[in-house]
């Protein structure tokens, strides 16, 4: 950045452009988020729904008739430097400023439909992104801040020299942590999800280790969520501990619209004399994906999680089926132009669907039953927020549709 600009020729796409004065070192971006407190200290108060006459979960100016609503916490952010940044010392410098289920930063890749991130290193890759750390000048990235008007610091320290192509940068499979990089195959399209093992990690939330997904509406989309209570949020990459591996059950979520054969693979890094092993509930099947590839026909409109599940064992002996934990109620999310609903509901639950200004876009009477879709408008983009009313029960979820 400097204060004077010289051209030397005013040819179209030519001609030398010269900048002079001093260039930022440093700067700092104040983010915006509708909430006052941070998710954690938000979850008790947010589960009254959007009756809640406390109104002390907003930030000033901010609520569910308010025009001033906004942020919804995800900012467009991008390196300052007119250098390379490294972007894993701006996730460790602003930890405490991000969502606690996505410390990281995403980037958006327009050719595959996909959102990558960059997060704490296992030495694994984000979907097609190799292990990459450096984010170049320029480039834009996005980041969910925790609360409002945090600020998320660029420091003298994040600059690094990097020429390389983006992208590119690969680890080597000793760098690994040992884990497994579950993949499914649909038509022409392909979806990732990543599950890594470390004496230091534990079976809830490792905060920038496990990484929220940012959904794209992709043909086919894979996540995990959390084993030792699912809090909602569907996981790219969800760290484990290796003590006791062989009793975790990792749920396995799916959603396609369209359905049809469905081929699961995995790129795996040995767990000990552990095999990485997929359960298929419905059919009975037990695969060792270290050695073999799975394929299935789903049915159209395959939401959630409840038949996939993964394993980490010796021996298919050692696997025990189990019944899936009931949840503390219903997971709502966001997938290919629609608000997903799975739990029980009874016939005359009814969701409402709100923009970031509180106003209501749509009201649905549900069909009862574990699961039920709702159509968001043609191009609705942004942060969305549900309610599910049944009787007394009432539930909220922010969804993101990108």
């Amino acid at each position: 950045r400097g204060n004077n600009l010289e051209q030397e020729d005013s040819s179209p796409g030519e001609g030398l452009i010269t900048f002079t004065g001093p260039v930022a070192q440093s700067a700092s971006i104040t983010a915006t988020s509708p909430y006052r407190n941070g998710y954690l200290p938000r979850a008790t108060e947010f589960d009254y729904g959007l009756d809640n006459p406390d109104l002390t979960i907003w930030a000033s100016g901010r609520g569910w008739e308010s025009s001033l609503y906004g942020g919804g916490g995800w900012n467009l952010l991008g390196n300052p430097f007119t250098s390379a940044m490294n972007a894993r010392t701006f996730v460790t410098v602003n930890a405490g400023v991000f969502d606690p289920n996505y410390q990281a930063v995403y980037l958006y890749d327009g050719t595959a439909n996909t959102y990558y991130y960059i997060a704490n290193s296992t030495g694994w890759p984000s979907g097609d992104f190799m292990d990459r750390a450096h984010i170049q000048a320029g480039q834009g990235f996005w980041a969910l801040a925790y609360y409002n008007n945090v600020d998320f610091s660029f420091t003298p320290g994040m600059q690094e020299h990097s020429n390389q192509v983006p992208m590119l940068k690969s680890a080597a499979t000793d760098d690994r942590w040992p884990g497994i990089r579950l993949e499914v195959r649909s038509g022409g399209e392909e979806a990732s999800t990543t599950l890594v093992f470390n004496e230091a990690m534990a079976l809830g939330l490792d905060r920038g280790y496990d990484v929220g997904m940012l959904s794209a509406g992709s043909e086919i989309e894979i996540y995990t969520t959390l084993v030792e209570k699912d809090n909602g949020v569907n996981f790219a990459r969800q760290a484990l501990p290796t003590a006791n591996a062989d009793a975790i059950i990792v749920p396995i979520g799916i959603d396609t619209e369209k359905g049809g054969e469905v081929t699961f693979s995995a790129y795996t890094v040995p767990l000990g004399n552990n095999k990485f092993w997929l359960e298929d509930r419905t059919t009975g099947i037990i695969t060792d994906l270290s050695a073999s590839t799975y394929k299935v026909l789903l049915p159209a409109k395959t939401y959630g999680t409840g038949r996939f599940y993964l394993k980490a064992t010796s021996s298919i002996t050692d696997i025990e089926t189990q019944a899936e934990e009931p949840g503390s109620g219903l997971r709502i999310w966001a997938y290919d132009g629609k608000v997903i609903i799975k739990g029980e509901v009874t016939g005359r639950a009814v969701c409402s669907v709100y923009d970031i200004r509180g106003k209501k876009i749509t009201e649905t009477h549900l069909d009862g039953g574990d699961m039920n879709t709702i159509t968001i408008p043609a191009g609705s983009t942004g942060i969305y927020i549900i309610r599910v009313a049944d009787g007394p029960r009432i539930t909220t979820q922010k969804v993101v549709f990108p």
